[in-house]
């Protein structure tokens, strides 16, 4: 697994904790897929592509291919709750 490390404990890969590479991915999906006050939301499409494209050096694959194997769920949570 290819995970990098994230600020400057040294910390990488499987060491960091499972939530945090969670949360990475779960961070990153809504701050970009819910209207801020400075631009409007990105297509839930659109923001799959990008955090594909960026897998190898900003996610853990396995949380990141987990959370697409439940963007059903997970955009009806967002939409229940956010929209």
């Amino acid at each position: 697994m290819n995970v990098p490390s994230h600020g400057s404990n040294g910390i990488a890969g499987e060491d960091i904790p499972i939530e945090a590479r969670i949360c990475a991915v779960v961070d990153v999906f809504d701050a970009v897929t819910v209207d801020r006050p400075y631009r409007r939301a990105v297509p839930h499409d659109e923001v799959i592509e990008m955090m594909l494209g960026d897998a190898a050096s900003h996610f853990d694959p396995d949380v990141l291919e987990a959370f697409i194997d439940s963007i059903e769920e997970i955009k009806a949570v967002q939409a229940e709750h956010f929209r």
